[in-house]
């Protein structure tokens, strides 16, 4: 009981931020087809834990430091690896303008961020991604945009699965109507 107690009280004196993942979402692959950025059929090459900051630019970095500059707890964050970067190569596109054929995806290595941590080398998945950051609230006074990011985010409240030929047959279909 005692170290129950004695780890609530480190919790509570931490000056960390937390997370709660929680997914409000239907499971209407027509709805999620409208509301998402991009969508591909992908083969994982690389993946690697990388800083917040290095999925960043130059300009929103600067907004980031600018706008928090006395707040270092925030700053701190910028530099834990909690992000895992995924580099794919892109086998079909559902939706999307001017891919490339390799992108980069970013998720929060955290599951309690809603990181999706299914990925691993040389599968082939279903990514629904985003242009916006996911831990764009944490740095919210700093207005970051999506074209401050390098690359695409996805997490585990969207359809990002293994490869399915039954939602590639749903996505086909999406894409002829």
């Amino acid at each position: 009981m005692k170290k129950i107690a004695f780890l609530l009280f480190l919790f509570v004196l931490s000056n960390h931020f937390v997370f709660a993942c929680k997914c409000d979402r239907t499971d209407d692959i027509k709805e999620d087809y409208l509301l998402t950025d991009v969508i591909v059929h992908a083969k994982v090459i690389k993946k690697e834990f990388v800083t917040f900051s290095s999925t960043l630019n130059k300009n929103g970095l600067k907004k980031i430091t600018s706008k928090y500059d006395s707040d270092k707890d925030r700053l701190e964050y910028l530099e834990k690896d909690w992000v895992i970067k995924i580099e794919m190569q892109i086998l079909y596109a559902y939706k999307g303008k001017k891919l490339s054929k390799n992108i980069t995806v970013y998720t929060s290595r955290l599951s309690a961020s809603c990181g999706y941590l299914g990925f691993e080398i040389g599968k082939e998945y279903q990514v629904y991604l985003s242009n916006q950051c996911y831990f764009y609230p944490v740095f919210d006074k700093a207005n970051l945009k999506p074209e401050n990011n390098k690359g695409y985010w996805t997490n585990r409240c969207t359809r990002t699965k293994e490869f399915s030929v039954e939602e590639d047959d749903k996505l086909r279909a999406l894409i002829n109507k």
